[in-house]
């Protein structure tokens, strides 16, 4: 995500602004995402279903099409599990 930011200073137009998404255009389920911390850290999180809450959006996906396109931004970790990991170890070093 550092370089993103850095991609987005680098193309600033002074006087202007412009909002990036940085997902990698896939979208996860809740439940795919609690499977991937399983399997990253080793350890289930514990959860109970429930039905979907009123204004609770269907789907969320982000795509960085925008910022690619712009100023040549691609995400770095294309997998769910990089992206658990990186989170994870970033925790890990007290932040």
């Amino acid at each position: 995500v550092a370089d993103a930011h850095l991609a987005a200073l680098s193309g600033a137009v002074t006087g202007t602004h412009r909002i990036y998404n940085l997902g990698n255009g896939r979208g996860f389920t809740v439940l795919e995402v609690l499977e991937a911390v399983a399997r990253v850290t080793g350890r289930r999180v514990p959860f109970r279903r429930a039905e979907r809450r009123p204004g609770d959006p269907a789907t969320l996906v982000a795509s960085a099409d925008r910022i690619h396109a712009e100023l040549g931004w691609k995400p770095g970790r294309p997998t769910l599990e990089e992206m658990i990991e990186d989170a994870r170890a970033f925790h890990a070093r007290g932040h």
